[in-house]
């Protein structure tokens, strides 16, 4: 499943939410843009927020989904609990560290990613 749902038009995009607010958000999109509105999630720029104090070089090569994945590791959040908080399943989470490592050029060590988020994003 993609990480956010669209509400489409043949003309273009009218609404935009993100997958673990679809829950409380979902209604209101759909009448905003019934309304002839356009709707964007309300969570969706507390998501982009990046700490301006860091270099954002690193951070703006992942993506959005990977972003939020690496602030909870940073939290110290296992797998499963990510998996939880983002809806996702556990093995979608992994595969998740395993494009961040890439992208990242982190060696393929235990808890490097842990070791990195941590020191980057404290």
């Amino acid at each position: 499943m993609c990480p956010n749902f669209w509400v489409q038009s043949k003309y273009g995009i009218y609404g935009y939410i993100l997958k673990e607010h679809a829950q409380t958000e979902l209604e209101k999109c759909l009448i905003e843009v019934a309304k002839g509105n356009k709707y964007v999630s309300e969570f969706l720029e507390e998501d982009l927020v990046v700490d301006n104090k860091n270099n954002n070089d690193e951070l703006s090569k992942l993506t959005l989904s990977e972003r939020k994945i690496v602030e909870l590791i940073a939290q110290q959040k296992t797998s499963k609990q990510i998996a939880e908080s983002l809806f996702l399943s556990e093995k979608t989470v992994e595969g998740h560290r395993s494009n961040i490592i890439e992208k990242l050029g982190l060696p393929k060590e235990k808890n490097t990613l842990l070791i990195w988020a941590i020191q980057y994003l404290k």
